[in-house]
C-alpha cells in the first residue's frame, strides 16, 4: 500500500520502543503496534477499555517527535469537548506532545474545525455577524422575539414531539430560514411567518445553534471548492476520534474535504462501532465506519475487565471483533469474588432490586478496587420520568425513575442546565458531598445563574468551558450582584444555610434583583418560572448524612455500597467497578428484546435485524462493558419467556455464565 503521509517516511519498531519508554506502555500487542507504525488511511475498531486515548496520544507523540514541516500540519478532530481536552491533557504531560499545540496544527472537536475554516468565514464574508453559537442562547433570544406567538409555535411542535429548541435554520437565505427544515404549518400559517421573522431576526443579530453551521460550511464549499483543497494540502494528516458518534453530515463534509481521489492526505479513524448510540435523526448508514474498502486494524482486547465479562458482552457486538472480545484485566477468583447476576423480579414489583443488589456488591466485592468515582452503578436505556405509566401496567417498569423515586433525571448531565436554578443549586450540593472537584459543582451553579439571566439579557451570554469564570466577568461591574450570586455559593455549597423554601424565597428575590442590575430589564416572566421553588424529590436512605442527588443507599449493613442511578448515555466512556443494567421500556421492554443474544442464540446482527433491535444491542453492550469486576441485570419475570419456557432460559443463561437470583 503507497504511504499516504509522505511528510514522515516510516515509523519504525523503535520509534514505538521510544513512545512505549515515554508513557510506561507496556502490553502492545500486534494490532495496537501496527497503528502506532501507519502511515496509511485506515479504520481502527477498537473495543471498550482498550486505551484507545493513549494509542492517540502515543501516535501523536511518535508524528510530534518526526514532523518537520512548518506550514502543513496535523489535525486531530474529536466528536466532544471532553475528548478534545483529554487528548490535549494527555499530550501536555509529554515531552514532545506541547510540539503539537499551536499552529500548523490543529486539536479541535468536528464542531469546532468547522466553525473555525469554513462556517464563520462563509458568515462573515456574507455581511453577517457571529455574536454567539449556542444553542441555549439562541433558542431563548428566538423566544423572546416570538413574544406571545411562542405558545401557539410550540401547539403546533408539541404533537410531533417537537419544541422550539429542535427548530433549526434550513437556508443560507436568512429570509427564508424555515424553507426545507418541515416546520409542520404552510409558509401562510400565523406561527410559519412569526417563527421565519424571530429566526431572521436572530440570525441577522449573529445568533446561531451549533449544528446549523454545518449548512453554512457546505455553502461555503459549494461556493469555493478550492478551499477543500487548501485545507486539504495544509494538513496532511488527519486523526478522527469516537468516528462511530459522528453523523452522516459530518462524514460528508469532512470527506469532501479530505478525502483527495489523488491522495496525498492520511486518514486515520478510530472508534467502535458497537458503541454508536447516540441518535443523529439521520438514517442509518452501517457503512459510515469501520469502511470496508479501507485498511483496517482491529483491537479486540480490554485492559478494563477479565475474560468472564467479555464473554457475556461479546454476543450483543453488532459488529463482532475478529477475534472476539478479550479481557486482559487479571483477577484472583475466591469464593467471595463477584458472580455476574440476573435478579428476576415480579413484573410489577421492583421494590427489592436495587436492595439485592447492593447486598450482592456488598457481600462480593470487599477487597476490590472501590475508589473509582461513581463505582457502583444502575444504568437504563430510557430514564426520563413516565408518571402516566404505574404498577400494573403492562410497559412497567418502563424507566430507572421506576426504580427509584428519588431519580432525578435532570440530574445526569452537566453541560445542559437543569430545567430550574433551584436545580442547580442542588445539584452543586450534591457534587460536593459526592467528592467531585468543587469547581465543577460551581460551575453548575453558574451555569444556571447565566441560564436564568439570559432569559431577560439583551446580550445572553455564552456559559463556556468555566461558567464561573465567564459570570464573574460578567457581574464585574456590579458589585451587588455579584455578592448576591457569591452568597448562594457560600450559603448553601460551603455554608449549613438549609435549603427549603423560605430560605429560598429571600435567594429568589435576591437572584432577580441582581439580575436587574445586571441587564437593565426587570426579569421576564421566564426568568422568574426559572427562579421558583420546586420541593425536593424523596431522598430514600437510612442512617444520617446526606448523600447525593441519584445515589441510593439501601441501609448501614452495605455502609458503603451507594449505588448512583444514570442513563446509558450518561456513562457513555466510563468505567465501574459494578454496574447493574436495568429492565426498561421503549416499544418493547429492553432486556426482553435483547434475551435471545444473552442466552447466545442469536450473536451480533443479521440483514434481518431491524434498526431499533441493533439500537438496543448497541446500548446493552455500553452498559455491560462499564465494569471491572461486577456485572448484573434486573429483568422481569416475564421477559425469560411464556411459563413453558423459564427454565430452559434459565439454564442457558446459567451456561453462559450467569448466576439467577428470583426476588
Amino acid at each position: 500500500m503507497p504511504n499516504h503521509l509522505p511528510l514522515v517516511a516510516s515509523i519504525d519498531d523503535s520509534d514505538v520502543e521510544w513512545v512505549a519508554a515515554l508513557m510506561n506502555l507496556d502490553q502492545l500487542d500486534e494490532p495496537r503496534r501496527t497503528f502506532l507504525k501507519s502511515v496509511d488511511t485506515l479504520d481502527v475498531s477498537a473495543c471498550p477499555g482498550s486505551g484507545k486515548t493513549t494509542l492517540v496520544v502515543a501516535k501523536l507523540a511518535i508524528l510530534a517527535r518526526k514532523w518537520s514541516a512548518v506550514t502543513r500540519g496535523v489535525c486531530v478532530l474529536s466528536h466532544t469537548n471532553v475528548a478534545k481536552e483529554e487528548i490535549q491533557n494527555r499530550l501536555a504531560g509529554t515531552a514532545i506532545g506541547p510540539r503539537l499545540h499551536g499552529y500548523p496544527h490543529y486539536i479541535d472537536t468536528i464542531h469546532g474545525f468547522v466553525n473555525r475554516f469554513l462556517a464563520i468565514p462563509w458568515l462573515q464574508s456574507h455581511g453577517h455577524p457571529v455574536t454567539a453559537i449556542d444553542n441555549e442562547i439562541t433558542t431563548s433570544l428566538r423566544r423572546r422575539r416570538l413574544g406571545s406567538s411562542y405558545y401557539a409555535v410550540e401547539a403546533v411542535l408539541s404533537p410531533r414531539g417537537r419544541t422550539l429548541a429542535d427548530i433549526r435554520i434550513a437556508s443560507t437565505d436568512f429570509t427564508r430560514p424555515l424553507e426545507g427544515a418541515g416546520f409542520p404549518a404552510g409558509p401562510h400559517a400565523p406561527t410559519y411567518r412569526n417563527l421565519s421573522r424571530a429566526l431572521k431576526g436572530t440570525a441577522e443579530l449573529g445568533y446561531f445553534c451549533h449544528d446549523e453551521m454545518f449548512l453554512f460550511g457546505e455553502a461555503l464549499l459549494a461556493e469555493h471548492p478550492e478551499v477543500a483543497d487548501i485545507l486539504a494540502r495544509r494538513f496532511p494528516f488527519v486523526l478522527i476520534d469516537e468516528m462511530q458518534d459522528t453523523s452522516r453530515r459530518q462524514n460528508r463534509l469532512l470527506s469532501a474535504i479530505f478525502d483527495r481521489p489523488a491522495g496525498g492526505v492520511c486518514i486515520q479513524r478510530m472508534g467502535d462501532p458497537n458503541q454508536a448510540i447516540f441518535d443523529d435523526g439521520e438514517p442509518p448508514d452501517d457503512n459510515v465506519f469501520p469502511d470496508p474498502t479501507r485498511c483496517g486494524i482491529a483491537v479486540s482486547s480490554s485492559f478494563r475487565f477479565d475474560s468472564s465479562i467479555a464473554k457475556l458482552a461479546s454476543k450483543l457486538a453488532l459488529t463482532p471483533e475478529p477475534n472476539e472480545l478479550k479481557g486482559l484485566r487479571i483477577r484472583h477468583v475466591t469464593d467471595r469474588s463477584p458472580r455476574h447476576t440476573i435478579f428476576v423480579f415480579p413484573d410489577y414489583d421492583v421494590t427489592k432490586v436495587l436492595p439485592a443488589y447492593a447486598k450482592h456488591v456488598h457481600a462480593t466485592c470487599a477487597g476490590e478496587d472501590q475508589e473509582i468515582r461513581g463505582a457502583i452503578t444502575a444504568v437504563g436505556e430510557v430514564h426520563q420520568g413516565r408518571p402516566e405509566i404505574t404498577q400494573g401496567d403492562a410497559k412497567y417498569p418502563a424507566t430507572v425513575s421506576h426504580y427509584w423515586d428519588g431519580y432525578q433525571a435532570t440530574m445526569t448531565k452537566r453541560p445542559s442546565p437543569p430545567e430550574q436554578f433551584i436545580d442547580c443549586v442542588r445539584k452543586g450540593c450534591s457534587m460536593v458531598v459526592g467528592g467531585d472537584p468543587v469547581c465543577d459543582a460551581v460551575d453548575v451553579v453558574a451555569a444556571g445563574f447565566i441560564h436564568v439571566a439570559n432569559q431577560t439579557a439583551d446580550e445572553p451570554q455564552r456559559s463556556g468551558a468555566r461558567p464561573h469564570r465567564v459570570l464573574e466577568r460578567w457581574l464585574l461591574d456590579e458589585p451587588q450582584a455579584k455578592q448576591a450570586y457569591r452568597a448562594v455559593l457560600t450559603e448553601y455549597l460551603f455554608g449549613d444555610e438549609e435549603l427549603n423554601e423560605s430560605t429560598w424565597a429571600r435567594t429568589r428575590a435576591s437572584i432577580a434583583t441582581a439580575i436587574e442590575m445586571l441587564t437593565g430589564h426587570a426579569p421576564t416572566s421566564e426568568s422568574w418560572r426559572l427562579l421558583a421553588w420546586k420541593a425536593p424529590s424523596t431522598q430514600e436512605f437510612a442512617g444520617t448524612g446526606p448523600v447525593a442527588f441519584n445515589v441510593f443507599r439501601h441501609d448501614d449493613q452495605c455502609r458503603g455500597v451507594d449505588i448512583r442511578l444514570s442513563s446509558i448515555h450518561a456513562v457513555k466512556g466510563q468505567t465501574h467497578l459494578a454496574t447493574l443494567l436495568l429492565e426498561t421500556f421503549h416499544y418493547d421492554h429492553t432486556l426482553k428484546a435483547v434475551m435471545p443474544w444473552l442466552v447466545g442464540d442469536n450473536e451480533g446482527a443479521t440483514n434481518r435485524t431491524s434498526e431499533r433491535s441493533k439500537q438496543r444491542l448497541r446500548m446493552a453492550y455500553v452498559a455491560m462493558t462499564r465494569p471491572t469486576s461486577l456485572l448484573c441485570l434486573a429483568v422481569r419475570q416475564s421477559s425469560l419467556g411464556a411459563a413453558d419456557q423459564v427454565n430452559a432460559t434459565k439454564e442457558k443463561l446459567i451456561a453462559r455464565g450467569w448466576e439467577i437470583v428470583e426476588l
